[in-house]
């Protein structure tokens, strides 16, 4: 393994996890290098982060096809390490695709190949994935085993992001308690690590959290605060907006304007 292929690599799979658009055309260039180079290594990484890059502009199948040959690459460099981190971003577009449980395959394949080495994130998307296939106590136990090894590892960022996810999980068992506590030191760790934007997602989590629960005027409030979060950082305000809205229908409240519901 070329230190300058792989380094080259790595550069591209960093910039396409900030910029997916200009990480792109990096990761062409890196792959055509590993591939003159005949690096293995290197060459899956850059077909992870093209594959990447397409799984963040919407292209499914073609993200799929360039995260296959990122875990073929990985096997060639007897990488385990390289065939994990590629499944791990094929469960994603598989996912996507409408397959949960060949997503959840892909996952527990991973896991296996990495026998016990650190894998927070792994058990993390595993949980995210049972979630979405309704094996609701499963997910639980596996974002709390990956929040475990995340506080461990002193990674903050994870540990606000699984527990924004094992809130849904919290909220999906009607364990409200749970779920307002998770959603609460998220957006603690949000505002600590400077994301404000998160602290409006958080808000927007808060009132599907209170909605579940059946309180309108507490939803109500957390969808003001996430609108006028989420607005001033000029993100899409569209599911803010149609989570407001089923909100008031299911009470009743349709022709009652925003602000005015908002103080409810």
């Amino acid at each position: 393994m070329a230190e300058q292929e792989i380094a080259l690599a790595e550069a591209a799979m960093r910039a396409v996890d900030t910029d997916p658009e200009r990480g792109l055309p990096l990761a062409r260039a890196a792959l055509a290098v590993a591939r003159r180079a005949r690096d293995p290594a290197a060459a899956s990484v850059a077909e992870r982060a093209w594959g990447h890059a397409l799984l963040h502009c919407g292209t499914v199948a073609d993200a799929t096809r360039h995260l296959r040959r990122a875990v073929a690459h990985g096997g060639r460099a007897c990488s385990p390490r390289l065939v994990a981190e590629a499944r791990l971003k094929l469960a994603y577009a598989v996912l996507q695709a409408g397959r949960p449980r060949a997503a959840l395959r892909e996952i527990d394949t991973a896991l296996a190949a990495l026998g016990g080495a650190s894998a927070d994130r792994f058990h993390g998307t595993r949980g995210i994935v049972l979630y979405d296939i309704g094996r609701f106590e499963e997910a639980r136990a596996a974002l709390g085993i990956a929040l475990g090894m995340m506080r461990a590892a002193g990674d903050l960022l994870a540990v606000q992001r699984a527990l924004i996810n094992r809130a849904l999980v919290h909220s999906a068992l009607h364990v409200f308690p749970a779920a307002e506590r998770d959603l609460r030191e998220a957006e603690e760790l949000a505002r600590r690590l400077g994301r404000a934007l998160t602290v409006g997602l958080v808000a927007s989590n808060l009132g599907l959290m209170e909605t579940a629960r059946g309180d309108v005027p507490a939803a109500l409030a957390h969808f003001d605060r996430a609108e006028q979060i989420i607005g001033a950082h000029g993100a899409q305000l569209g599911t803010g907006h149609q989570c407001r809205a089923e909100l008031l229908l299911s009470v009743g409240l349709a022709g009652m304007d925003t602000p005015l519901a908002g103080r409810l």
